[in-house]
């Protein structure tokens, strides 16, 4: 029929479709004695597009199609997809695949607002996190207008926010400003990355004769000890061969990198080397091919930074 038409299931539903939207339109429920057992709701449009909607109780079915897309509801899960018939979602919620196969057509969600957001602050999306202790949102990723906006000019911002313990009020914890800054415990930026706290590294230990299992690596004839993690280093002199040798990466493929070092021993020096490039004192651009580290005296505490040639000896 054209023009707005009622559609009656068994008298227990009805639907008002507008004629632009549909051309055929099927509605079809499944009866058992006490259950209904599925439902399908499908239609093609216009354009010879079919699209279906198909509603399971109990175990996954199989709806066939000549649609180019579908969304299944089973077991209280949900999957929209464009495969030939719906898969086994068991494990999750909420699963969507792509329409085109192939690494370069991923799976897509867009949540966009339905209105042009051109004022600083206007929200555009969000997603609120909880448990069934009640409605409240207990975190939250939220995306908002970050400057003022408006054809071709889309600032934005993300904000991701949580619950402390003890608490129920929701705290914004970091931001992504649209000048790309991360704002930790801040909500203005103004570094890349821009800390309102304590900072913690990666602190590393020697111990005389062993060697913990992350931090230092045993390679080279030399039998020196090479750095593979961590920013502080509490280094330790013990008997035997190379036991007072440490050696730091090559200083060209780590640019910027920041080493604060250190001699724990009260009695015998360290001695560092590189896999590439010179130690450099800042000062007076004297430079060294293994910087010693004594035991009780100015110096046994460093401050190294990669320039990307060299190792500068801050302090």
């Amino acid at each position: 029929h054209r023009g707005a038409h009622f559609v009656f299931v068994d008298k227990l539903s009805i639907f008002q479709i507008p004629a632009a939207w549909v051309r055929v339109l099927v509605i079809a429920t499944h009866f058992v004695l006490t259950n209904i057992v599925s439902s399908y709701l499908g239609y093609r449009n216009g354009s010879g597009l079919s699209y279906g909607l198909l509603t399971i109780t109990g175990t996954t079915s199989v709806y066939s199609r000549t649609a180019n897309t579908w969304a299944l509801f089973s077991r209280g899960r949900a999957e929209i997809s464009a495969d030939s018939s719906p898969s086994d979602i068991a494990g999750v919620d909420l699963q969507i695949r792509n329409t085109t196969s192939g690494a370069s057509n991923p799976a897509t969600v867009m949540m966009r607002q339905s209105t042009s957001q051109t004022t600083n602050n206007n929200l555009l999306a969000r997603l609120d996190f909880g448990d069934a202790h009640d409605t409240s949102t207990q975190a939250r990723i939220e995306v908002a207008r970050d400057a003022a906006g408006g054809a071709g000019d889309f600032p934005t911002r993300i904000t991701f926010s949580t619950t402390a313990d003890g608490s129920s009020t929701l705290t914004e914890r970091m931001r992504i400003s649209n000048a790309g800054r991360i704002g930790i415990a801040t909500n203005n930026p103004q570094s890349t990355l821009d800390v309102g706290g304590s900072l913690s590294v990666k602190v590393v230990s020697s111990i005389s004769g062993t060697f913990q299992n992350d931090g230092f690596t045993f390679g080279g004839s030399t039998y020196q000890t090479e750095f593979d993690t961590g920013t502080y280093f509490n280094l330790q002199w013990f008997s035997g061969t190379g036991g007072n040798n440490y050696k730091l990466p090559s200083a060209a493929s780590f640019p910027g990198r920041i080493y604060y070092i250190r001699n724990i021993n009260t009695t015998n020096s360290i001695f560092l080397t590189s896999l590439a490039g010179e130690f450099v004192y800042h000062d007076n651009f004297s430079s060294t091919q293994y910087l010693e580290l004594p035991p009780n005296a100015s110096g046994k505490t460093r401050t190294i930074i990669s320039d990307g040639v060299n190792w500068q000896i801050m302090n």
